[in-house]
């Protein structure tokens, strides 16, 4: 019988308590994850520091957490395949409210009904607002578009000598 005489690792512990606390925020908090990881880490001594997740797998830790609260979302191939769940249906919320008491944000989706599906994203708030400006701006990109689609399409407003995102 092999005898369990060593200290504790307490770098190892704090490495666990700092694990929990990671997935206690992540589901708790609407925070950014950035701002979460600057708390994280300055609760740490040096030592742990060095010891910690890098950055880079905290963020990745939290979302696949933020992932877990929302349920699982199977990965569309198609546009055809692409299902946007109840839950993601609303705005995030202002503090103190539920997620069914958010603005809904998934507006129109054409789904099959076209050879060229097309989600439109927005608000009744933001509808309001282009209908009280008479100039909008448009633009589409290609670039950051999700791998699915082929083009993003923003429309803007100008409020008070500024552009807003609509």
């Amino acid at each position: 019988m092999h005898s369990h005489d060593h200290l504790p690792n307490f770098v190892r512990l704090a490495h666990i308590k700092g694990d929990e606390l990671l997935d206690v925020c992540a589901t708790n908090s609407k925070d950014k994850p950035r701002d979460i990881l600057n708390k994280y880490y300055s609760k740490m001594t040096k030592r742990e520091i060095a010891n910690a997740k890098s950055r880079n797998a905290a963020s990745q830790k939290i979302r696949r957490q933020r992932n877990k609260k929302l349920g699982k979302v199977p990965v569309a191939h198609t546009t055809e395949e692409i299902v946007i769940p109840e839950s993601q249906h609303f705005t995030i919320v202002q503090d103190g409210q539920s997620a069914n008491e958010g603005e809904t944000f998934y507006y129109e989706d054409s789904k099959t009904e076209s050879p060229f599906r097309v989600i439109v994203f927005t608000t009744n708030s933001n509808l309001k607002i282009l209908q009280k400006h008479r100039n909008w701006l448009a633009d589409g990109t290609f670039d950051i578009a999700p791998k699915l689609m082929k083009q993003l399409y923003t429309i803007h407003t100008v409020m008070q000598y500024k552009t807003k995102e609509i």
